[in-house]
């Protein structure tokens, strides 16, 4: 089955690490869900990687054997007046300097794309100022173990801080924990 606007896991990888992004964690996830309980079943992966010179922090979870929820969570300054007319992402400005962007950005397709455009209208910001307010990294099982609720925000924000504390790099845990408050 081919999906639309997806790319298979090995091409994507592929593309990340020429880029210049480096794995920094994986984890294997049952695929099954509640929805299609037909569908074959087989697990899924999730994967983290980290683009050092940039600041990049670059998510998703495969389905199908396609990259699929693909997230950049960054800090990006912009240099260009006019940067708003063309990109648009999440997140909002850092409470130390609100010149700088705390961004969250869906990239299914175009990873090369959008990081040359973030690179000709602005700078990537490093060490992160501030981590995004929504940088939620758990999987499709994860979220699915906790329904909507009160403490469903607080139960995924400690999901995805343990995978963030998961991870050794040096140079991840320099950018990504440095935060200036």
């Amino acid at each position: 089955m081919i999906l639309p606007f997806c790319t298979s896991i090995d091409k994507f990888d592929r593309i990340a690490q020429e880029i210049g992004f480096q794995l920094v964690y994986t984890q294997e996830f049952d695929g099954r869900n509640t929805w299609d309980l037909e569908a074959d079943q087989k697990p899924e992966m999730q994967k983290l990687f980290f683009e050092p010179n940039r600041g990049i922090l670059l998510s998703y979870c495969s389905y199908n054997n396609h990259a699929d929820s693909i997230r950049m969570y960054f800090n990006w300054r912009p240099t260009k007046s006019d940067w708003f007319e063309t990109i648009f992402f999440s997140g909002g400005h850092a409470k130390v300097d609100p010149d700088v962007q705390i961004a969250e950005l869906e990239v299914h397709e175009g990873l090369r794309a959008r990081i040359r455009q973030l690179d000709t209208l602005g700078e990537f910001v490093t060490p992160w100022l501030e981590r995004p307010k929504h940088l939620w990294l758990a999987n499709p099982q994860e979220i699915e173990a906790h329904p909507i609720g009160s403490s469903t925000e607080n139960t995924l924000s400690q999901i995805s801080e343990a995978k963030l504390q998961a991870v050794s790099d040096p140079t991840f845990r320099s950018i990504v924990f440095a935060e200036k408050s």
